[in-house]
């Protein structure tokens, strides 16, 4: 345990030992702290900490990994992301997909997937996820198994490194919007179908929630992003982006919305203002309205609406709290 751990690679996670969060987070100074491990001090909602002691003892086994500060984080299941068989297998298209976003972003993952629970299944997943070039900083704590309390469990995890992160997304096949504590996942959850796991137009949204378009120029990530998507036709109008994202079910209810108006709303109030327009003109399924949302950032950041947008935002998401806590 002496090597030094500033650029550990996750390929060490796969064969370095557990150790407690409760006992490694008493040795350290009290500047240091553990990714996904909870210091002593730490000033978590009362309700967080009672689910922490109705936990086993054995849930709270984490890997060591060294904080590192201004990272964007994938909280990511598998089955049914990257793995949608009965046997087992990480399958490639869906890794490459999961590359693109990290290639894009610089994402890291935290595993949030019950596959952290079964020694054999972790330790699969993490020699994966390294041998395609996927870093894996850490997992989220482990609740009761059988309760849907998935989404408590990343606010937990974030809560306890919020300062080390920028921008975050789940990427499940559950609807972790519908269990509890899932109204903090709100704008930061891209569902995947079982059968057909992580596509690329999934990526391009996980993308757009992890490297929004920024006013300021961040030309690391938009240049990043840029490269990870192939360049495409111009939208012309609102309808054609809809067809464009395959929502064009969707143009009943917003065939009077104007490129202008949607993103002076996401804009001037940020994305949840945007989902909560998108509700109000009739599109009452969430996941649409991730979908419409998630493409107009897409085709802002790709260019593809030149001429028939506002400037880019100028606080883009300031009304979403990075963090829930």
């Amino acid at each position: 345990m002496a090597q030094s751990t500033s650029t550990l690679p996750s390929a060490v996670l796969t064969t370095q030992p557990f150790i407690r969060a409760d006992t490694v987070n008493s040795k350290l100074p009290p500047q240091q702290s553990v990714i996904g491990c909870r210091r002593p001090d730490s000033q978590a909602p009362d309700e967080v900490i009672s689910q922490v002691g109705a936990a086993s003892k054995a849930a709270l086994w984490l890997p060591r990994v060294p904080l590192r500060r201004a990272m964007r984080v994938i909280f990511l299941d598998i089955d049914g992301v990257i793995c949608c068989n009965m046997h087992g297998e990480l399958e490639a298209s869906k890794l490459a997909h999961l590359r693109t976003i990290v290639d894009a972003t610089s994402a890291k993952v935290v595993l949030s997937s019950d596959w952290r629970r079964i020694p054999h299944l972790k330790q699969r997943c993490l020699r994966t996820l390294s041998e395609n070039r996927v870093e894996v900083i850490g997992m989220t704590p482990e609740l009761a198994i059988l309760s849907r309390v998935r989404p408590k469990e990343i606010s937990m995890w974030l809560h306890d490194n919020q300062e080390a992160v920028t921008e975050w997304c789940c990427i499940d096949d559950r609807d972790l919007l519908a269990e509890e504590g899932g109204a903090a996942l709100t704008g930061r959850m891209v569902r995947t179908e079982f059968l057909s796991g992580l596509t690329a137009q999934l990526a391009g949204a996980c993308i757009d929630i992890l490297a929004p378009p920024r006013a300021d120029g961040d030309a690391e990530s938009s240049s990043a992003a840029t490269a990870a998507v192939a360049t495409k036709p111009p939208l012309a109008s609102v309808p054609a982006l809809l067809h464009d994202a395959g929502v064009g079910h969707l143009l009943r209810y917003l065939e009077a919305e104007t490129f202008e108006g949607l993103y002076a709303k996401l804009d001037s109030s940020g994305r949840v203002a945007l989902l909560a327009h998108l509700k109000a003109c009739g599109v009452h399924r969430l996941g649409d309205r991730q979908a419409v949302a998630n493409a107009l950032a897409r085709a802002r950041r790709e260019g593809r609406t030149d001429g028939a947008t506002l400037p880019p935002a100028q606080e883009p998401e300031d009304a979403e709290p990075h963090v829930p806590g």
